[in-house]
């Protein structure tokens, strides 16, 4: 089991973008979903990104 966790976690840092933040925290982007090193974290959906705490933003073209 711990082999298989280790494996994926891998497989998702391999497949991810991390942005590291002035302010030491950071952010890993997979897909569709950015997770915030807070616990957090936003989905794109077309021109909507969709965040953890219920709230969103629009991308104006």
């Amino acid at each position: 089991m711990r082999k298989l966790i280790f494996v994926m976690l891998a497989i998702f840092i391999a497949n991810s973008e991390t942005i590291w933040h002035s302010d030491g925290s950071y952010s890993t982007i997979s897909g569709d979903t950015t997770w915030h090193s807070n616990g957090g974290y936003s989905t794109r959906n077309g021109n909507t990104i969709y965040h953890s705490d219920g709230s969103y933003s629009i991308i104006m073209p």
